[in-house]
């Protein structure tokens, strides 16, 4: 993970002023290292996004990947504001449930489905699932009608397309464990059961390119091929597919810029209703799914440098928590929001015991000192979750700085208690 030090200097200056007047009481109550989250950065990015969706798509909704951020406390803005929840597996869906999600609003994806899985689901009131494969929809069908439950079903489709992002986040890819691939069979064989099962309701076609696609060209190709799929899925079976979900994967900046997220509004709406009109379907409603786009630009990584080590290639400035904190595959922004003057170059790293815990190379930050404050930011999404306990560190806490300038911690920094299973003595 590498990023000059130099770029995105506006969004930069704009950054370091919010952080220099909104967590100086943070740091001084909680301490360093500490990931801190802005209610108004979250509320922004929900409001372009709904913005755009109420002029091009008014008949949409946005449902919240919770894996980007299942902290109950942090989801809960979202429901506050109108928004809906997707959500994997058990936990998810008690995260989105404690956020205060009503359950017709949750659905819940992923693949591999067990019995006790989607009960748990149905026991929550929570009854519209995203089927991956003809397997789980089987499961899916024996646990609604022993429970004598009609649930509603989206069926994810792969479009086989080649999506430009990392390949360890592309999705909708030829040969992607992921969806029932549309050159196939299977999509068309999983409607027709969904549409005769009186257990079952057919409720839409869902699919999900990737994450962090700089183009809106893949969602263009993908949404023009659901909506045709849905004419072919009612003149089979004789049911209207009455929801199109594209999933998310919308960018965020880091090192270089991206479009906007109206763009990518636009493409998919215009999509929609040219392949409507053209195919004289009514049209459905329109789902997304975003998880980076709301949450990576809202959080920042707060650290203290706790050691200044030259070496014979260069300066490293090593900070309180490494990777086990932050783990990311985009460059992201690092400067220190607290210090001024001339700079030089750093290695900025963490203390962990294996040499990929370098966070960058090449970072341009003033001169440092042992206890100056450095920023990762733009660390939103992902970082809860893909924590880890590596060398034995603890969690950091994560703090909320809400649209006043008022924070409240939503999890308390770890001990060592936290870290260590019992013993089995109960003490």
């Amino acid at each position: 993970m590498g990023v000059s030090g130099t770029t995105m200097r506006h969004s930069r200056n704009d950054r370091r002023k919010r952080l220099t007047e909104q967590v100086g009481r943070v740091l001084a109550d909680v301490g360093t290292p500490v990931l801190v989250f802005f209610e108004a950065d979250m509320r922004e990015s929900y409001d372009r996004l709904r913005s755009a969706l109420d002029d091009q798509y008014p008949e949409s909704s946005v449902y919240v990947a919770v894996k980007a951020n299942f902290l109950p406390d942090v989801l809960g803005l979202f429901s506050e504001w109108g928004a809906r929840a997707e959500a994997f597996a058990n936990c998810e869906i008690e995260a989105a449930m404690r956020a205060g999600f009503d359950p017709g609003d949750v659905l819940v994806t992923g693949m591999n489905w067990d019995a006790d899985r989607i009960d748990r689901a149905l026991a929550s009131g929570v009854d519209t699932f995203l089927v991956d494969n003809r397997s789980d929809l089987a499961t899916l069908r024996s646990v609604a009608v022993e429970a004598d439950r009609r649930c509603d079903v989206l069926l994810r489709v792969n479009p086989e397309l080649d999506v430009p992002t990392h390949p360890d986040i592309a999705t909708g890819t030829p040969g992607s464990k992921f969806g029932m691939e549309l050159s196939g069979g299977d999509v068309m064989a999983a409607a027709r059961t969904v549409a005769g099962d009186d257990h079952l309701r057919l409720h839409g076609l869902q699919t999900h390119l990737g994450s962090q696609i700089d183009s809106p060209t893949p969602y263009q190709t993908a949404t023009r091929a659901l909506v045709e799929l849905a004419a072919d899925v009612e003149r089979e079976t004789g049911v209207a597919v009455d929801t199109i979900d594209v999933g998310g994967g919308f960018p965020v900046t880091y090192d270089e810029q991206v479009p906007p997220i109206e763009e990518y509004v636009s493409v998919i709406a215009e999509t929609v209703h040219s392949a409507c009109t053209d195919l004289g379907i009514d049209p459905p409603e329109l789902c997304l799914e975003p998880g980076r786009y709301l949450f990576a630009p809202s959080g920042a990584l707060l650290c203290s440098v706790g050691l200044l080590k030259e070496t014979s290639s260069a300066t490293y400035a090593v900070l309180d928590t490494g990777k086990n904190t932050v783990l990311a595959q985009q460059s992201v922004p690092i400067y220190a929001p607290f210090t001024d003057g001339p700079s030089r170059e750093y290695s900025v790293a963490g203390p962990l015991c294996y040499s990929g815990d370098v966070f960058a190379d090449g970072v341009l930050l003033p001169a440092l000192d042992p206890g100056d404050v450095v920023a990762l930011d733009r660390v939103g999404a992902y970082a809860i979750g893909r924590e880890t306990h590596f060398n034995g560190m603890p969690m950091v806490p994560v703090v909320v700085v809400d649209a006043d300038g008022g924070y409240e911690v939503v999890r308390e920094r770890e001990t060592c208690a936290d870290v260590l299973p019992s013993d089995g003595t109960g003490d």
